[in-house]
């Protein structure tokens, strides 16, 4: 079994705070880890509601699509948390897919809750893009 390495990363515009040698995420709606396979996204919420968080989701998946291009890794987006997906979140992962193949980066999505793979069927976003069961998958190399 391989044990993957995480590094949690920082979105691209970072602010170092120079008294305390801490290091403030601007991400607010996901969390954002490496590992040795992908560049996974987390989110920190079960649902997003208001069009500002909304608007602020997609710059932060749009950010991490650039991370993972940036060091020319998949990205994979881990839908665990999410309890309830609007049509609006729905587009920013759709655009987050333009901008992963304008990259050339691979972008998958894995930890599907039953409602979230019915959306994914009925839209058929699992036919564009790979879903897999979870991130130890990726691992072994069915994606």
């Amino acid at each position: 079994m391989e044990i993957a390495t995480r590094q949690l990363i920082s979105a691209p515009n970072a602010v170092a705070s120079a008294s305390d040698n801490t290091v403030v995420k601007p991400y607010r709606h996901i969390r954002v880890e490496g590992t040795r396979r992908a560049i996974v996204v987390y989110f920190n919420r079960s649902e997003f509601r208001a069009v500002d968080e909304i608007q602020q989701l997609g710059r932060e998946l749009l950010a991490a699509a650039d991370v993972a291009a940036r060091v020319d890794m998949p990205l994979l987006v881990n839908l665990a948390a999410l309890t309830n997906m609007s049509s609006a979140v729905l587009s920013k992962l759709v655009f987050l897919g333009k901008k992963a193949k304008h990259h050339g980066i691979a972008l998958m999505f894995c930890a599907l809750s039953p409602e979230i793979a019915k959306l994914f069927s009925t839209v058929n976003l699992d036919k564009l893009f790979p879903v897999i069961d979870s991130e130890d998958d990726l691992s072994k190399g069915s994606a």
